[in-house]
């Protein structure tokens, strides 16, 4: 596998049917482009839709959630409804220290049954929750 950052940008990402979609967030950006935020939701559903395994996405997410996905997909984020959820989540000068639960198992990967990741930021903690899942899900 390679992961591929794709742009939106005037749907140039519809040339692409990846194995996996993964989803981080849908803004209204490229307004010389998308007529409105409906329009931007309509190319990532579009995009979504084309994967031929499955989408994995950021649950948090409210504009995620308005894609309309005839594919197998998998939330994740740091709230309940989602599949993958981080919990516990504690923030250090050393980097973040989280619990993962997936399909309401916590997964464990060491004797503390903790994850701890040497990155500050919501983002790059976002990136570490689909990087775990990707893993978790491609065995």
């Amino acid at each position: 596998y390679f992961a591929l950052e794709s742009c939106e940008y005037k749907r140039h990402f519809l040339s692409y049917q990846p194995y996996y979609s993964v989803i981080l967030n849908i803004d209204l950006d490229h307004v010389d482009y998308f007529k409105d935020i409906n329009d931007v939701i309509n190319a990532y559903e579009e995009f979504a839709n084309s994967s031929t395994k499955m989408i994995i996405a950021n649950g948090d997410d409210e504009n995620i959630r308005k894609m309309n996905i005839t594919k197998d997909i998998s939330y994740f984020g740091l709230k309940d409804n989602n599949d993958i959820i981080a919990k516990n989540i504690e923030y250090s000068k050393e980097g973040i220290k989280f619990d993962l639960v997936i399909n309401k198992e916590n997964i464990k990967t060491d004797d503390k049954g903790d994850k701890m990741m040497p990155i500050i930021g919501i983002m790059l903690f976002i990136c570490a929750i689909f990087s775990c899942l990707m893993s978790f899900m491609t065995k």
